[in-house]
């Protein structure tokens, strides 16, 4: 079992759950988590987390471990960028729209 899911280490989910990764993985893998929805997985965490944040890292990291979702993929199945990919698009469409601010004003 990996020491980090979901971006979150299995030490601080220990701090702040009670259980680390391996502890969690077993236990939803005990209640058939597989085949769940991530809804549903948040819902069933509800009894024995009370941050809805943890709960919500906790079905993430779970679906990571069973290879359902990567690190950083959205429900949509995107990945969000990384900083450098922001960075370049931020320039790309400053660009892009300082050329149609200059068509705009005629130059």
């Amino acid at each position: 079992m990996t020491d980090q899911l979901a971006k979150l280490s299995s030490k601080t989910l220990k701090e702040k759950t009670g259980r680390d990764w391996a502890e969690w993985v077993e236990w939803l893998d005990n209640v058939r988590s597989d085949i769940r929805s991530q809804k549903d997985l948040i819902a069933l965490l509800a009894d024995h987390v009370t941050s809805p944040w943890y709960r919500q890292k906790i079905a993430l990291g779970y679906r990571e471990a069973m290879g359902q979702r990567q690190t950083g993929e959205l429900s949509s199945g995107y990945k969000l960028p990384r900083a450098a990919d922001r960075d370049a698009m931020k320039r790309y469409w400053q660009e892009k729209l300082s050329l149609l601010a200059e068509i705009i004003k005629g130059k």
